[in-house]
């Protein structure tokens, strides 16, 4: 079964691109950016999603995340 996780590079910068893993077993494993940006402090790695903040849309974002990583297990 595919696997989909989101995650930071760095967390060196005071903000991080936020990239999405995609793995398949041992037959596929791709990573790409999402082309979104979270403050490095205010995020989640268990929850995969960015913590309450006043300085980006938190909501707006963890909720494109998760209709990205629906498209993709319907794909």
């Amino acid at each position: 079964m595919a696997s989909i996780n989101f995650r930071l590079k760095s967390k060196k910068s005071d903000w991080s691109t936020i990239y999405v893993r995609f793995k398949q077993g041992s037959q596929f494993d791709a990573e790409a950016s999402t082309g979104l940006e979270t403050p490095s402090e205010r995020w989640s790695e268990s929850k995969q999603e960015i913590l309450s903040t006043k300085e980006v849309n938190y909501i707006a974002v963890n909720k494109k995340l998760n209709e990205f990583k629906i498209y993709l297990k319907n794909e």
